[in-house]
Parts: C-alpha cells; structure tokens; sequence
C-alpha cells in the first residue's frame, strides 16, 4: 500500500509528496523454481507401478526409468539388459522418457510412457514387435497390444507406432486414477535450448568464451574428427571412418548423418 502525505513544509504550497512507509510496501521478488530431476524420474517410476497394475496385471519388470535428453524421439526401451551389477539376474532394461518432451501434456506424455511398457511386455515375453533393420513398428504383435490397454494405434512412416490414448477405454481410466498419485505441476522442466544474454556466458580472465557463445561445455571445440551416427533413437559420434554397429535400444543400424 502507498500511502500519501502532506509534508509539514510545503503545506502553502499544496505540494503533495510520496513517503514510503517501511515494512508497508515491498515489491516481491520473482519465485525461483528447483529443477528437480531425481523428482521427475520418481514420479515416472510412481506411473510406471499405477500403469503396471491397472492395465498389465503387474506382470512387467520395473526396468530402470531415466530421462534422458534426445530431440528425436519421445522415449524408449532397451531390447536387451543395459542396467547390470554383475549378476545376470538382477540386470535391467532401461525405459526412457526424453527429457526433451516433459512438459507435453499429461495424455500425450503418459501416452508415451504406455507405448514403451507395450514394448516392454513383448520384449519379456521374447517378442520382438519391431524390425530389426528400419524399426518398423508391427501391427500384430505392437500394433494389437496397444489396442488391448486402451491406445488408439495408427501407420505411421516407421508402421503401427502412432499411440494415444483412447477417450473412455482403459488407459483414460487409468489416467484418472494417476490423477491422485502424481502432480502435474511438478512436471515444469524439460530438456531444452537456452539463449543466453551477453552477462550469462562464462568468460575466461582475459575475456575469452567457449565455442558456439558458450552453448558448449569444455572439449567441445572445432575441428573435431569425429563424425555423426543416428540409429533413429539416439546418436553417437565416433572418428572410425568404417564405423559399424547396431543400437541395444532400437535394434537398428547406425547410419552416418553428417
């Protein structure tokens, strides 16, 4: 509140002067918001148990769920093991959500959550619903499955991999009950670019910036020899001008991209 006083000189003059009360008037300061990864990853592992009993009848594996950051696709599942302590039993897929695509809305991102746990149900039951050499997504085996649990499921370019959830089936419902265990507003970070001012990037004592405006961290400068290699999932960079392999997650080939 400001409050408005005649100042005892100027009473004549019927000059009208501000005075600020202490303690009576404050302009807050803008909340700073914590970016909390460790949070976001248990709050995924919370949907993955609610998704698992309602709609898997808690037979799936709870693999290790990370996010991780990848501009080209929404998630993933590992086809083989990549988690390990040194004992086969104990070893792990992993299930990814791309951190790049948290704060899609919640039918979108549990969509995405859902379509990996179908490929995870398969991957248990040693099938394999996609092409090994193109990641062709299969109508029977993939396609099928996610109709099962209530995911609308449609052709894309890479086959059946369109997934959302179907209005009033079974995953909407489970959706609903999410609703109780899991906050939406936690979900206010995702992966993404950050353009900084003049002031934000770190220079050395004699004024010197990293490459690229800072964008970078060390051990990124130019020149390198290292080349570009996409799977359709995730990319490498590697010097080896023959480079040959193909990706644990998705089971394609890495083709050079650059």
């Amino acid at each position: 509140m400001i409050n408005c006083y005649l100042n005892s000189n100027q009473t004549r003059g019927k000059e009208m002067r501000l005075r600020r009360i202490p303690g009576q008037f404050s302009i807050p300061s803008p909340e700073i918001k914590k970016c909390n990864v460790s949070r976001l990853t248990e709050l995924t592992e919370i949907a993955f148990d609610h998704f698992n009993i309602e709609l898997f009848e808690g037979k799936l594996t709870r693999p290790a769920i990370t996010i991780q950051a990848d501009f080209n696709t929404y998630g993933w599942v590992s086809v083989l093991p990549v988690w390990v302590n040194g004992e086969k039993q104990n070893a792990k897929r992993e299930l990814n959500l791309t951190a790049n695509y948290l704060k899609r809305n919640r039918f979108e991102r549990w969509a995405t959550l859902l379509h990996e746990m179908v490929h995870l149900k398969n991957l248990q039951n040693g099938i394999l619903d996609v092409t090994p050499s193109n990641g062709y997504h299969q109508k029977k085996t993939f396609g099928k499955e996610c109709e099962k649990i209530g995911l609308d499921n449609w052709l894309r370019n890479d086959g059946w991999s369109g997934t959302k959830i179907s209005p009033y089936g079974k995953a909407h419902f489970a959706l609903q009950g999410l609703a109780e265990k899991v906050s939406e507003s936690e979900f206010d970070f995702q992966r993404g670019s950050f353009i900084p001012n003049e002031e934000d990037i770190p220079k050395t004592p004699t004024g010197k910036t990293a490459p690229n405006s800072g964008k970078k961290g060390r051990g990124s400068g130019n020149g390198s020899k290292n080349k570009k290699w996409s799977c359709g999932c995730q990319n490498a960079r590697v010097a080896i001008a023959d480079f040959s392999a193909t990706c644990n997650k998705c089971g394609n080939d890495f083709v050079r991209v650059d």
